[in-house]
C-alpha cells in the first residue's frame, strides 16, 4: 500500500480522535481532550510534534512527542527532551511495517529539528522491539515492587475474573478506599486529592538527587501534569511541626480502575519516605505498586519490610523488559555521549519516576 506522512495540522485532528479511539478505546470527546492537554496545552514545546500515516487520506496510523525538561547533575537549566508516546497504527494495515516506517521518518525529522536526544518510557513489548530496532536503545530497565499482588497462578486469575464478571459484582471506583483512609487522616500525615504544586516544587528543589539526570518537577510540571483526562490522581502529605511540607507521595489509578502506582514522591530523610511508602499500603491496601530505576539500598530494604515483593519480568532480545529508550544521534559524542559529565547511555546516571511517562 501506498502511505504518505505528515506532520500535525488541525485538519488531521477529528481523524486522529477517531483512530485513537478505535486502537485505545475511548470515545471522540475524550480522544481530542487527551491530545489537547498532552501536546497543545504542554508547557515546553508549543506547536504539537506529532505526526500521521495517510493512506488515501484516512489517517491510520500516528505517533506524537510531548516536551519535558531535565537537569543533568548539579547544573540547573532547561534540558528539553521530546518524549514519545501515542503510537498506533489501524488494524487493517499492521503487516506493512508501518510502524517501523513511520517512527523512523519521525526520529531523523524530530532530529533535523535540532532534538539531540528523543525518549521513550511505556512502549510495550511490540513496540520496545521495533523501537530497540530504530537505534531507541533502553538505557535503564525499570525495578517495579507491588504491594498486595495476588498469589494465584495466571489461570487462576483469569478465572477468577471471569467469576466476578459473571455474577456481576460492581467494580470498585478508583480510589474509593484511599478517599475514605484520607478522610480520617490528619496530624502529621494528610491524604489529599488536590495538588500543592508549589509546595511540593519547592521541596523537589531542596532534596531532590542532583547527582543523576533527572525530570525538572516545578509548580508549572505539576500543574499540567495532573491535568492529565486519563488518570485521576491522590496525594499523600507529611508536615512537620511547624505545617512545613516534609515529604509527598503521588498515587495515579486510570480512570478506568486497576493498579494504584506511586509514580513521584520527594522526602526530606529516608525517615519520611519510610513513614509515606507505609502510609501507602494502608490507604490503597490492594493492587498497589511503585516503580523507579533508582530506588536506594535502603528504599528497596524498607519495601521488602513493608511487605512489598520485587515484579521479575522476562527479559530477552525478542521480548525485552520495560525500560527507558533513547535515542541518541551516532554523530553526538561518539562513543561515550555524556551530559555534564554524566553518561548518556549508562542506567546509573538517571533517576527515571513514572510520572514522566505519558502512560500514568
Amino acid at each position: 500500500m501506498t502511505y504518505r506522512f505528515a506532520e500535525y495540522s488541525p485538519e488531521y485532528m477529528s481523524r486522529i480522535a477517531e483512530l485513537r479511539s478505535r486502537v485505545f478505546g475511548g470515545d471522540h470527546a475524550f480522544s481530542t481532550e487527551y491530545f489537547e492537554w498532552k501536546y497543545e496545552r504542554n508547557p515546553y514545546i508549543a506547536v504539537p510534534h506529532f505526526y500521521v500515516a495517510l493512506h488515501e487520506d484516512d489517517v491510520v496510523a500516528m505517533r506524537g512527542f510531548y516536551g519535558s525538561r531535565w537537569q543533568a547533575g548539579q547544573q540547573s537549566g532547561s534540558l528539553l527532551i521530546p518524549i514519545g508516546g501515542d503510537l498506533a497504527v489501524d488494524l487493517d494495515h499492521r503487516r506493512h511495517k508501518l510502524a517501523s516506517r513511520l517512527v523512523t521518518f519521525i526520529t531523523e525529522h524530530m532530529t533535523t529539528r535540532g532534538y539531540t536526544f528523543l525518549m521513550n518510557l511505556s512502549a510495550n513489548s511490540s513496540s520496545r522491539r521495533l523501537q530497540i530496532r530504530a537505534r531507541y536503545p533502553r538505557v535503564a530497565a525499570y525495578r517495579t515492587f507491588r504491594y498486595g499482588a495476588p498469589r494465584t497462578n495466571r489461570l487462576t486469575r483469569v478465572l477468577q475474573r471471569a467469576k466476578r464478571a459473571l455474577v456481576g459484582r460492581r467494580r470498585e471506583a478508583p480510589f474509593q478506599r484511599f478517599d475514605s483512609w484520607a478522610a480520617g487522616s490528619g496530624g502529621p500525615i494528610l491524604g489529599a486529592s488536590q495538588a500543592r504544586a508549589s509546595q511540593m516544587g519547592d521541596l523537589v528543589l531542596r532534596y531532590a538527587d542532583n547527582s543523576r539526570i533527572r525530570l525538572v518537577r516545578d509548580a508549572e510540571f505539576y500543574r499540567w501534569r495532573f491535568m492529565n483526562p486519563a488518570s485521576e490522581y491522590r496525594f499523600i502529605y507529611h508536615f512537620d511541626d511547624s505545617g512545613g511540607l516534609n515529604g509527598f507521595l503521588v498515587l495515579q489509578s486510570a480512570k478506568g480502575g486497576g493498579w494504584t502506582t506511586i509514580i513521584d514522591w520527594e522526602t526530606s530523610t529516608p525517615a519520611v519516605w519510610n513513614v509515606l511508602v507505609n502510609a501507602a499500603t494502608m490507604s490503597n491496601p490492594k493492587r498497589l505498586k511503585i516503580t523507579s530505576t533508582a530506588f536506594t539500598e535502603d528504599q528497596v530494604h524498607s519495601l521488602h519490610r513493608l511487605g512489598f515483593s520485587l515484579l521479575v519480568e522476562p527479559d530477552s532480545p525478542s521480548n525485552p523488559a520495560p525500560g527507558m529508550l533513547l535515542h541518541v544521534p551516532s554523530n553526538y559524542n561518539a562513543g561515550d555521549p555524556k551530559i555534564n559529565d554524566l553518561r548518556v547511555l549508562d542506567a546509573s546516571s538517571w533517576d527515571i519516576r513514572m510520572i514522566a511517562s505519558d502512560a500514568f
